[in-house]
């Protein structure tokens, strides 16, 4: 089949029933339109989502040691810091703490 006879077939298939012809148009067109707000939303969410656990829970720098594991929030208690003896006293003289540990989980902001 040649491009010429598709094309005259097509033209009189589109006006052949107008109203038809207007309606899947018409549904086309808003269902193209309701998919790109869609995925608009989808976008916003997601962006909304990592902006919150970036100002809520882990800030935009996070500083860890060598060797330390970066899947979630894998917080192994053989790597942590080791706290200096001195603070070490502080911490067991201080009577306002009851129990403390040598992992610490914390938000950190840095501003420049």
């Amino acid at each position: 089949m040649n491009l010429a006879l598709v094309s005259r077939l097509a033209a009189r298939n589109l006006s052949r029933n107008l109203r038809r012809t207007a309606i899947t148009a018409a549904a086309v067109v808003i269902s193209v339109a309701l998919l790109i707000v869609g995925f608009g939303l989808v976008d916003g969410l997601d962006e909304n989502v990592i902006r919150a656990q970036q100002d809520a829970v882990s800030s935009h720098v996070l500083l860890r040691p060598v060797a330390y594991p970066d899947n979630g929030l894998s917080f192994p208690i053989d790597r942590a810091a080791v706290i200096p003896p001195p603070l070490r006293q502080h911490l067991d003289e201080d009577r306002r703490i009851d129990a403390w540990t040598a992992r610490l989980w914390f938000s950190a902001r840095l501003i420049d």
